[in-house]
């Protein structure tokens, strides 16, 4: 259930929701980090990347390897948005 809340805040792409998603980052279930990571990868808001960062020295293999999913996502964003800007 809470797996399918931190995807259905996703939805929304503000920066409020991802901060509530962001804290499911350290929820106990291994599923909901991971909902957590995709859909803050999906977001792609530079804002979540402390978040991320944090999150990769998570103990669970598949928390890590979308953790590492989703700062590729916030990579390529910001990349983007350096070369619109620049």
């Amino acid at each position: 259930m809470r797996a399918q809340a931190a995807r259905a805040l996703a939805e929304f792409e503000s920066i409020a929701d991802a901060r509530r998603i962001a804290d499911l980052l350290t929820d106990r279930d291994p599923e909901v980090r991971i909902a957590a990571a995709h859909a803050l990868g999906d977001l792609q808001l530079p804002e979540t990347r402390p978040a991320l960062e944090a999150a990769r020295a998570d103990a669970d293999p598949a928390v890590r390897s979308k953790v590492a999913w989703a700062l590729g996502q916030v990579e390529d964003a910001e990349r983007i948005m350096r070369r619109v800007s620049g």
